[in-house]
Order: C-alpha cells, then structure tokens, then sequence
C-alpha cells in the first residue's frame, strides 16, 4: 500500500527511496547461514520540498497501515 502512495507522490516530485535492514543481536540465522532482519526502515526523500518521510517496519505480518509505521529520523 505503501508504495502506491509512492507512486501518487512521485507524479508531484521525484523521490529518493533507500531501505535500511536492521539486524538486532537477536535476529533469526538460517541453516544457510542467511540472516533475516528484525526491521526494514524506509526512508523517502521529497526532492522539491526537501522533505523526509520515514516508515520502521517489523519483520512480521502487519496487523496495521503503513501510515501507523511513521517514525521521526534525523537526517
């Protein structure tokens, strides 16, 4: 759902997206050895506003909207 909206915003202003994987001491090791994050944070530059909207996401099934997954970064 998220990216749809990206693309509604997109068609006002170029964005800057990059997706930061957190990896928590406690997160999940697989018998591959690939390692599964315990979080994925979106962070979406507004190139004409100069704007940032950032997104923390579990690694989980959500049970909300993206618009609950807000957070504040510095930047």
């Amino acid at each position: 759902m998220l990216e749809e909206k990206e693309r509604v915003w997109d068609d006002s202003e170029n964005l800057t997206v990059t997706v930061e994987l957190v990896f928590k001491n406690d997160h999940k090791i697989l018998p591959t050895g690939g390692h599964v994050p315990n979080d994925m944070v979106k962070h979406i530059y507004f190139e004409k506003s100069k704007k940032w909207r950032c997104f923390d996401f579990p690694n989980v099934k959500p049970t909300k909207g993206w618009e609950e997954h807000e957070v504040k970064h510095i930047h």
